[in-house]
């Protein structure tokens, strides 16, 4: 939980929607119904309060841990 403490509804929301889509972000926005770059920042600000990078391997798996515990 604490490592999700400082996202929004929103940031885990669009983390959720981004692995529930394999990491592809054409299909993460469009299933969000966003524009691909609003996505991409989203993605930084995840990267930004999370020191994690959603779209990198190891840095995902531990925000999937962390969603799966939320």
């Amino acid at each position: 939980k604490e490592l999700l403490s400082g996202l929004t509804p929103k940031l885990i929301a669009t983390l959720k929607t981004l692995f529930e889509h394999n990491l592809q972000l054409n299909a993460t926005a469009e299933a969000l119904g966003i524009h691909r770059h609003t996505l991409t920042y989203r993605l930084e600000k995840i990267r930004a309060t999370c020191q994690l990078d959603p779209l990198q391997f190891q840095d995902a798996i531990k925000l999937q841990i962390a969603l799966w515990f939320e």
